[in-house]
């Protein structure tokens, strides 16, 4: 059995008709007699997103997650494991133009990477979360 409480903030604002900025905080308290149940929970999470528009066709799009420490239970050793707050942010470009979009952008801008999360004394492998800066290019048509 596991017990939550919490709550959510959102947050959203245009600017000057061409900025928008959307922001959720969350809080969330959780307990339990078995720790493999409050897995993955953070108490606190931060997500803020910036679009600016630069023109009907184009905009520029800022991502910020943040998560505070939270325990995985490694099931091999049957033990918890305390992981490190976070913060990744992403940047990208949109483009569209009638049938095709462009998107060209960096994933995890400040380049964060929690050698916490590769654990040595366990057989399994902890999830990396956006493992290292990585620029990435997409176009799409529409038929």
């Amino acid at each position: 059995q596991i017990r939550l409480y919490g709550f959510n903030v959102n947050f959203q604002k245009k600017i000057f008709n061409h900025i928008d900025i959307n922001s959720v905080y969350s809080y969330t308290d959780a307990n339990s007699e078995h720790p493999q149940l409050e897995e993955g929970i953070s108490n606190h999470t931060f997500n803020l997103r910036i679009k600016y528009k630069i023109s009907n066709r184009t905009n520029i799009l800022w991502t910020t997650k943040y998560n505070s420490e939270k325990d995985i239970f490694l099931y091999d050793v049957k033990e918890s494991k305390k992981l490190d707050a976070y913060s990744i942010s992403n940047i990208v470009l949109n483009f569209k133009y009638k049938k095709t979009s462009m998107k060209v952008g960096f994933k995890n801008i400040f380049n964060y990477l929690d050698p916490g999360r590769l654990s040595s004394d366990s057989n399994e492998f902890l999830t990396t979360v956006n493992p290292e800066r990585r620029l990435y290019f997409s176009v799409m048509l529409s038929i």
